[in-house]
């Protein structure tokens, strides 16, 4: 990427009055206030190797940059050096007409790039808050820090390296990847994929397909309006209230669902599989686990043909089904004039399945 430095701000701050030690501490602060014109603005490229960043969507024409920068170290000198060369470059990106880049600057070189590295014994920390034209499309990652993003409707591209990730009332294509932290998302609009490493994740409130990978956490997510695809390798997964089709899977994790109103297929190699509330018209049901109970609960209105089987464990039914076939491991049944198709099984667990009064 090759970058050039943006036209003249519209207005610049520089507030100098915090900057002095704390006490016994050898931490020194800075303010910098800066804004420019974004009318050609149309994506927006955040990276942060050390510290916050805050997305605020806004409906104005320009981009408003608040940045705190710290550093602390041994010498009172050296520190107060050290914060003279920190900067934030924002400069148009020469190859991508409309897109601007954000990020820390040590000396005029990005910071912990080749030739922008720290003394022994220091530390710096950058935290950036920027104010965006709402439409604007926005792609930010941070290592070791915060990322927030709000109200912004073209879509985003966001990532954290040992950091969380919040989110509220974003629209558009949205991608999130996190690695060691957690993921926070609420009131989201749009196709969303997601994936997760070494953290776990809580999603409320999406409009919009989703397809999510966790790699060692849990996931928790409510309020799908939308076809979900959740996997899972060494988690659980909780899921309340989805519209459209669900897929699960976890390899060692629970599953748990409660109101899924489309197709459930769940699958666990070893955990507890629950499904809540189901039954209702047009809805199939594919439960399988390698080792793990299962519990079922079915609407009165239900209609479905079920095929329960377990090949160590016990079953018990406590539905008004009329028997097709009936073993020891294995029960058939027709529910309510067997318009769709449940398949339960378990190769090593108990198999439970209820009726509700709704």
């Amino acid at each position: 990427m090759r970058c050039s430095s943006l036209g003249r701000p519209l207005g610049l701050a520089l507030l100098v009055g915090a900057l002095a030690a704390t006490a016994g501490a050898g931490e020194y602060k800075r303010n910098e206030t800066r804004t420019y014109s974004a009318a050609p603005l149309t994506s927006l490229e955040v990276r942060n190797p050390s510290g916050r960043v805050e997305m605020i969507g806004e409906d104005r024409e320009d981009l408003h940059l608040d940045v705190l920068y710290r550093v602390r170290g041994r010498s009172g000198d050296q520190a107060m050096d050290l914060m003279g060369q920190l900067g934030v470059e924002i400069a148009p990106d020469e190859d991508r007409a409309g897109r601007v880049l954000v990020r820390p600057l040590l000396d005029g070189k990005p910071l912990f790039s080749r030739g922008a590295k720290l003394p022994r014994g220091y530390s710096v920390r950058v935290d950036l808050q920027l104010r965006v034209p709402r439409r604007v499309a926005v792609e930010a990652a941070v290592t070791s820090g915060l990322l927030e993003a709000q109200d912004l409707a073209g879509g985003a591209v966001l990532g954290a390296t040992s950091g969380d990730v919040r989110a509220r009332r974003l629209s558009g294509e949205m991608v999130i990847n996190l690695t060691s932290g957690y993921l926070d998302l609420q009131e989201l609009r749009g196709p969303l994929t997601i994936s997760v490493t070494s953290g776990g994740m809580r999603l409320a409130d999406h409009e919009g397909d989703a397809e999510i990978t966790c790699f060692s956490g849990d996931a928790e997510l409510n309020d799908i309006t939308g076809n979900l695809t959740v996997s899972s390798i060494s988690g659980s997964i909780a899921v309340n209230d989805v519209t459209g089709r669900l897929r699960a899977n976890t390899t060692s994790g629970d599953i748990r669902v409660t109101r899924a109103e489309s197709s459930v297929w769940l699958r666990t190699s070893s955990g507890f599989l629950e499904l809540l509330d189901a039954g209702r018209e047009g809805q199939s049901i594919d439960l399988a686990s390698s080792s793990g109970d299962i519990h079922v609960t079915l609407r009165k209105t239900a209609s479905l043909r079920v095929d329960v089987t377990t090949a160590i464990g016990a079953i018990r039914c406590r539905l008004p089904l009329e028997i097709e076939t009936i073993a020891r491991k294995r029960l058939v049944g027709v529910l309510g004039g067997g318009k769709e198709d449940a398949r339960i099984e378990t190769a090593s667990g108990d198999i439970r399945i209820l009726g509700t009064e709704d």
